[in-house]
């Protein structure tokens, strides 16, 4: 009744009153209560239209939010699950004593989870492709995913054109890496590139070095003991990986990531969990003897120490650590093998070969001399030259190096840059290294605002693409080097940085 009362004295004296007293009839008590009553049950209906609005604005903000939520648990499972697949390996071989189903448990177990987590992945941050206005971004951060998507077109256009189709789309049965497996790949590093949670790339991150750990306290635990591994594979350091080059190209990875985590983290506990991983790595992969990733490793820390100078100029005491974990390592190798007359030659000694086959090379590059340069692969890269030369533009087909040349001892060059512009024409090559160049300038061009995990994600990466100039990809590594690839160039800055009058620099707003 109060609010009756008011609402007849606003009607007495407010806006309504010119109408009232147009209308004598209304001046009684009895229609203006009524009126007042009238009055009151449309506010109150429009009030609780608004609540009802307002309920459902919010049951769809939390709708949204926990659709968001659930998509990014699902991404996240996805890839974690791309480095969950090596331990997976590991526990089939070692109870089988067979490397045959590696590449094919990969491959299934690959399907299994994409299958799942596609349609989450997928419509995982629409709003980041929805809202993404080209003219508002930092073009040179965007340029290595176009580069790498004209290098996907590029090798599907070439398909059509190679030697052999049906490698080209599948390859040979046991490594399955064709065409299709390239768009796997693809997806690998789409879901990589929108998980934007650093706490999601921190588990996956340690989750892949701690596996790599106790495969390495495996390996030297079966070395001096067991001989579990070598009585199937013929050698030890290898397992769950069916190759030592193989197994050494996940070592490289894992040697940069720590090495950045002990440069770039900032607990204590997390750098002496580097530093300690990083000398394991080093070490293991002497034992593992393949020298192009003992070379990588090399290459790459000259590059990381470069870019931890110009992050930081007071980094030196962190970088002299560093290399004496490196250098002790190399030293302890040689004298084991000097001590115990191990059948290898030591870091020092591989380095002299080395420059004696690039000096073969010099000498006469198309002699059968230099052809065993490099454990043989000088030959297949010349072949590969040749390739090029003959198919410039799409290849000689994705899989179909040993279909042109069949006196090849090998069906891949064992350089990854080589062998895509050899199958796939040299634009794919050319797409595939500036995607790289691109990302390693971003990384000087941003490394004062990157994250330590993007950091560490890009040097793992590098790393990789290092050791590949003397590796293969291969459907169980290949991957890993994606995932690492994709969850780096996901932490650049994408915003257009613009100039104010004042000097300062302000940045577009975040879509």
């Amino acid at each position: 009744m109060k609010t009756q009362d008011s609402n007849t004295k606003k009607l007495l004296n407010g806006s309504d009153s010119n109408y009232i007293n147009s209308n004598p009839e209304l001046k009684s008590d009895e229609n203006l209560d009524n009126l007042a009553h009238d009055i009151n049950i449309n506010a109150e209906n429009q009030e609780k239209t608004a609540e009802n609005s307002k309920n459902s604005a919010k049951k769809l903000q939390f709708k949204g939010k926990k659709e968001t939520k659930i998509s990014k648990i699902c991404l996240f499972i996805s890839l974690l699950s791309v480095v969950l697949i090596p331990l997976f390996m590991f526990f089939i071989g070692f109870i089988t004593k067979t490397t045959t189903p590696t590449t094919l448990t990969y491959l299934s177990t690959f399907l299994i989870a994409f299958s799942l987590f596609s349609a989450p992945l997928l419509f995982y941050e629409r709003s980041f492709f929805s809202k993404f206005k080209l003219k508002e971004k930092n073009k040179l951060a965007i340029m290595p995913i176009i580069l790498l998507l004209c290098f996907l077109i590029w090798a599907t256009i070439s398909v059509f054109f190679a030697t052999d189709i049906k490698l080209a789309l599948f390859d040979y049965p046991g490594r399955n890496e064709g065409l299709i497996m390239y768009f796997a790949y693809a997806i690998i590093f789409l879901g990589a590139f929108m998980l934007k949670d650093e706490h999601y790339k921190t588990i996956i991150i340690y989750f892949f070095l701690s596996t790599i750990s106790m495969f390495c306290l495996f390996w030297f635990i079966d070395y001096l003991f067991i001989s579990r591994a070598v009585s199937f594979m013929g050698f030890n350091f290898t397992l769950p990986w069916a190759n030592s080059n193989h197994s050494g190209y996940m070592l490289t990875m894992a040697s940069l990531m720590s090495a950045s985590i002990f440069l770039f983290a900032k607990q204590k506990n997390i750098k002496i969990f580097g530093a300690c991983t990083f000398g394991l790595f080093v070490f293991t992969c002497y034992f593992n003897n393949t020298f192009g990733c003992q070379i990588a490793i090399l290459i790459s820390i000259i590059m990381l120490s470069i870019i931890s100078i110009v992050k930081d100029k007071q980094s030196y005491k962190k970088l002299l650590i560093m290399w004496a974990i490196f250098v002790f390592a190399t030293a302890l190798d040689a004298l084991l093998i000097f001590l115990f007359n191990l059948p290898r030659h030591n870091f020092i000694q591989s380095i002299i070969g080395l420059f004696e086959d690039i000096f073969k090379i010099s000498k006469d590059a198309l002699s059968l001399e230099a052809e065993t340069a490099g454990t043989n692969r000088w030959g297949l890269w010349k072949e590969c030259f040749n390739n090029i030369a003959s198919h410039p533009i799409f290849g000689i087909g994705i899989n179909c190096q040993m279909k042109v040349n069949p006196a090849l001892e090998a069906s891949r060059p064992h350089n990854e840059p080589l062998q895509f512009a050899s199958t796939m024409g040299l634009p794919a090559g050319l797409f595939y290294i500036s995607a790289i160049i691109i990302t390693l300038i971003l990384i000087f061009k941003q490394i004062k605002k990157l994250s330590t995990e993007t950091l560490v994600c890009l040097m793992g990466a590098m790393g990789y693409f290092v050791s590949s100039i003397f590796g293969v990809s291969i459907p169980y590594t290949f991957p890993i080097f994606i995932l690492f690839l994709g969850l780096g160039i996901g932490g650049f800055n994408f915003n257009k940085e613009i100039k104010q009058e004042d000097g300062t620099v302000q940045e577009t707003a975040k879509q």
